[in-house]
């Protein structure tokens, strides 16, 4: 009876154990967007939690053989609220499927959402049709306000008072600027039109065709006129404003380029501020030689600007040009490189050897720089057009000139950047060497203004006459 009883109650835990209650977790994951609905179904989910809760107390309370087992959780108020929730859902999901599938219905909802996707269109574009709207009208107005002021009448008076006026005078000075600057060889012809109320004047060139200038004018001769016009067009500026001009010279001959000179300079000797910016050696000498013939009508301030070690590009001086400085001022920058040298004392460095090479290059351009300032007097000056042959007065080169010449020249050119043989590696310098070598030049300076003095003294006799003896 015991056995059987046992046996029965093996049976009945075994059967309870196999009944299948779902977890809290997997209530909570399948009722939760019932749940976010509203508050009313957020709370029959928290019950149902809660009736899984108790009913797998109350399970584990049997198995275990508890002598206390919770009761039954009264559950007739949820099931009736469950059943009142699924009979809702479910007429609810029959309603929604019966509109999903009616036609009419169907299309009205399509021509709802096209009528919202429109309205958002139109709201995202709005500011732009009203710029749109605002743009067409603003050009409506600006197009009926050129129609009331035409200027055909304004252009035609312009156009007749022009020829009056301007044109003969203008295409004059131009002719006169076309045969200053060598153009006179070219077939040109002044052109004018009128557009909007305004003066449009251009040279082309004369011929049955059209053609550009650019398709037969060389770039320079293209220059050279469009400074013929510029200068035209100011010819007649009563007000004498400045002028500023950026490298006039380019793709020019000498002739020309002495040429554009002298017509600068004229244009300054008439009390014209001028400007000029220029890279040209030749014709920045060109202008300091005719600007020195006006004398104090063309006042001239020459500035260079160059770059240096510590302050970089942009560094502006003026009547002073840096290297090409005369004799002197080249002398006293190499004793002052000389004197910083004093304090080394590590002479077998690469560093060292580049400082000696580039101290004895500039020596060597000093001494080219002697013959030309000093043994030569500027007779003959590079990049200076004239020959100044009254200068030969203080010229006298004997043979003591020639050898210390010659000597220091072939001494210096073997220090300045030639290669030398392995066999004839002499040493580099030490610093009290290049300032012995640098005080060769600064003697014969001395000892040569000394001779060009005498020199001077006693040919300015050969210029006068001998005076006669009266016996």
């Amino acid at each position: 009876m015991a056995q059987a009883t046992r046996t029965r109650l093996e049976e009945a835990l075994g059967g309870l154990r196999s009944v299948a209650i779902p977890s809290e977790q997997v209530i909570s994951e399948n009722f939760a967007i019932y749940a976010e609905d509203n508050a009313v179904r957020a709370g029959v989910t928290s019950h149902l939690v809660e009736a899984i809760r108790d009913f797998e107390r109350r399970r584990a309370a049997m198995v275990s053989g508890a002598t206390e087992i919770p009761g039954v959780p009264e559950l007739s108020d949820l099931l009736a609220t469950v059943r009142g929730e699924h009979n809702f859902l479910e007429a609810e999901a029959h309603e929604l499927e019966h509109k999903a599938t009616h036609p009419a219905r169907l299309d009205e909802k399509r021509a709802r959402l096209a009528v919202l996707r429109d309205r958002n269109t139109f709201a995202a574009n709005l500011p732009s049709m009203l710029q749109r709207h605002a743009d067409l009208s603003a050009l409506q107005c600006i197009r009926r306000c050129l129609q009331l002021v035409n200027t055909r009448a304004i252009s035609t008076h312009i156009t007749a008072l022009r020829k009056e006026m301007v044109t003969a005078e203008f295409n004059k000075r131009i002719q006169s600027e076309i045969e200053v600057l060598d153009l006179k060889h070219i077939p040109f012809q002044l052109q004018e039109t009128s557009s909007g109320g305004q003066n449009l004047f251009s040279i082309g060139l004369q011929g049955v065709k059209h053609v550009k200038n650019n398709q037969v004018l060389s770039e320079g001769e293209q220059r050279a006129l469009a400074l013929a016009c510029f200068l035209a067009e100011i010819g007649d500026d009563r007000e004498k404003y400045g002028m500023i001009i950026d490298d006039p010279v380019s793709s020019l001959d000498h002739i020309r380029m002495r040429r554009v000179a002298k017509r600068l300079v004229a244009e300054a000797a008439k009390g014209r501020q001028v400007v000029i910016f220029t890279h040209n050696i030749v014709f920045f000498n060109e202008i300091v030689s005719e600007a020195s013939r006006f004398g104090e009508q063309t006042p001239l301030v020459k500035t260079v600007i160059r770059k240096t070690d510590s302050a970089g590009f942009g560094v502006i001086e003026e009547d002073k040009e840096p290297w090409v400085a005369d004799l002197s001022a080249r002398i006293g920058a190499l004793r002052d490189r000389a004197k910083s040298y004093a304090s080394l004392t590590e002479f077998d460095t690469e560093s060292y050897r580049r400082l000696v090479k580039d101290f004895y290059s500039d020596l060597r351009e000093t001494w080219e720089r002697a013959v030309e300032e000093l043994v030569l007097n500027k007779t003959i000056v590079r990049f200076v057009p004239d020959v100044m042959t009254t200068r030969l007065k203080a010229v006298g080169v004997d043979d003591d000139d020639y050898r210390t010449i010659y000597h220091a020249m072939k001494h210096v050119s073997e220090r300045s950047g030639h290669d030398m043989s392995s066999g004839r590696d002499i040493p580099q310098p030490k610093p009290s060497e290049m300032a012995d070598d640098l005080n060769v030049l600064d003697d014969f300076r001395i000892a040569y203004r000394a001779k060009q003095k005498r020199l001077t003294e006693a040919r300015e006799k050969l210029e006068e006459p001998v005076k006669a003896i009266l016996e």
